[in-house]
Protein backbone atom coordinates (compact mmCIF):
# COMPACT_ATOMS: atom_id res chain seq x y z
CA UNK A 1 0.00 0.00 0.00
CA UNK A 2 1.45 3.52 -1.09
CA UNK A 3 -1.60 5.58 0.34
CA UNK A 4 -4.38 5.40 3.03
CA UNK A 5 -7.36 8.17 2.34
CA UNK A 6 -11.02 8.82 4.19
CA UNK A 7 -13.29 10.28 2.14
CA UNK A 8 -16.78 10.92 2.20
CA UNK A 9 -19.02 11.85 5.96
CA UNK A 10 -16.21 10.88 7.80
CA UNK A 11 -14.61 14.50 6.69
CA UNK A 12 -17.82 16.27 7.20
CA UNK A 13 -20.15 17.63 9.83
CA UNK A 14 -23.00 15.07 8.87
CA UNK A 15 -20.71 11.92 10.36
CA UNK A 16 -23.06 10.63 12.61
CA UNK A 17 -22.56 7.05 14.95
CA UNK A 18 -24.07 5.00 12.78
CA UNK A 19 -22.16 6.23 9.81
CA UNK A 20 -19.43 4.21 7.57
CA UNK A 21 -16.05 4.73 7.31
CA UNK A 22 -15.16 5.52 3.60
CA UNK A 23 -11.28 3.92 2.90
CA UNK A 24 -9.62 4.87 -0.31
CA UNK A 25 -6.14 2.93 -0.66
CA UNK A 26 -3.67 2.75 -3.46
CA UNK A 27 -1.18 0.11 -4.43
CA UNK A 28 1.76 -0.04 -6.37
CA UNK A 29 1.78 -1.32 -9.56
CA UNK A 30 2.25 -4.53 -8.68
CA UNK A 31 1.02 -5.35 -5.37
CA UNK A 32 -1.01 -7.96 -6.53
CA UNK A 33 -4.29 -7.16 -3.88
CA UNK A 34 -6.62 -9.82 -4.61
CA UNK A 35 -10.30 -9.79 -3.67
CA UNK A 36 -9.73 -11.81 -0.50
CA UNK A 37 -7.51 -9.23 0.43
CA UNK A 38 -9.58 -6.53 0.49
CA UNK A 39 -12.36 -8.76 2.49
CA UNK A 40 -9.56 -9.48 4.94
CA UNK A 41 -8.49 -5.40 5.12
CA UNK A 42 -12.24 -4.27 5.35
CA UNK A 43 -12.70 -6.80 8.31
CA UNK A 44 -9.38 -5.64 9.77
CA UNK A 45 -10.49 -1.92 9.32
CA UNK A 46 -14.11 -2.32 10.71
CA UNK A 47 -12.42 -4.12 14.12
CA UNK A 48 -10.20 -1.10 14.74
CA UNK A 49 -12.76 1.50 14.29
CA UNK A 50 -15.71 0.00 15.71
CA UNK A 51 -17.92 0.24 12.51
CA UNK A 52 -18.80 -0.70 8.71
CA UNK A 53 -15.96 0.53 6.72
CA UNK A 54 -16.16 0.57 2.74
CA UNK A 55 -13.25 0.06 1.17
CA UNK A 56 -12.33 1.23 -2.60
CA UNK A 57 -9.16 1.28 -4.48
CA UNK A 58 -7.75 4.39 -6.06
CA UNK A 59 -7.44 2.50 -9.80
CA UNK A 60 -11.23 1.68 -9.25
CA UNK A 61 -12.08 4.70 -8.21
CA UNK A 62 -10.24 5.70 -11.38
CA UNK A 63 -11.67 3.70 -13.38
CA UNK A 64 -15.01 4.45 -12.33
CA UNK A 65 -17.12 5.05 -15.55
CA UNK A 66 -19.12 7.92 -13.42
CA UNK A 67 -17.46 10.63 -13.30
CA UNK A 68 -19.41 12.08 -10.81
CA UNK A 69 -18.56 9.85 -8.17
CA UNK A 70 -15.05 9.68 -9.21
CA UNK A 71 -14.46 13.37 -8.88
CA UNK A 72 -16.56 13.57 -5.68
CA UNK A 73 -14.19 11.05 -3.80
CA UNK A 74 -11.02 11.88 -5.71
CA UNK A 75 -11.24 15.80 -5.04
CA UNK A 76 -12.53 15.09 -0.99
CA UNK A 77 -9.72 12.17 -0.28
CA UNK A 78 -7.70 13.18 2.51
CA UNK A 79 -4.63 11.36 2.71
CA UNK A 80 -3.75 9.74 6.64
CA UNK A 81 -1.01 7.71 5.79
CA UNK A 82 1.64 7.48 2.85
CA UNK A 83 4.91 5.84 3.79
CA UNK A 84 7.90 7.57 3.94
CA UNK A 85 10.72 6.66 2.17
CA UNK A 86 14.08 8.13 0.13
CA UNK A 87 12.38 7.00 -2.95
CA UNK A 88 9.56 8.90 -2.12
CA UNK A 89 11.10 12.02 -0.81
CA UNK A 90 14.64 11.47 -2.36
CA UNK A 91 16.58 12.60 1.23
CA UNK A 92 16.81 10.00 3.67
CA UNK A 93 15.32 10.77 6.59
CA UNK A 94 15.08 8.77 10.37
CA UNK A 95 11.54 6.97 11.32
CA UNK A 96 10.43 10.26 12.83
CA UNK A 97 10.96 12.29 9.25
CA UNK A 98 13.97 13.80 10.23
CA UNK A 99 16.83 14.58 7.78
CA UNK A 100 19.65 12.46 8.51
CA UNK A 101 23.50 13.79 9.13
CA UNK A 102 24.32 12.30 5.85
CA UNK A 103 22.04 14.31 3.67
Amino acid sequence: MTEFALFGSVLRDDFRPDSDVDVLLTFGPDSGVSLFDFVDMQDELEAAFGRRVDVSSRRGVERSENPYRRKAILESARVVYQPRTEALIGVPTDLEGNRSDDA
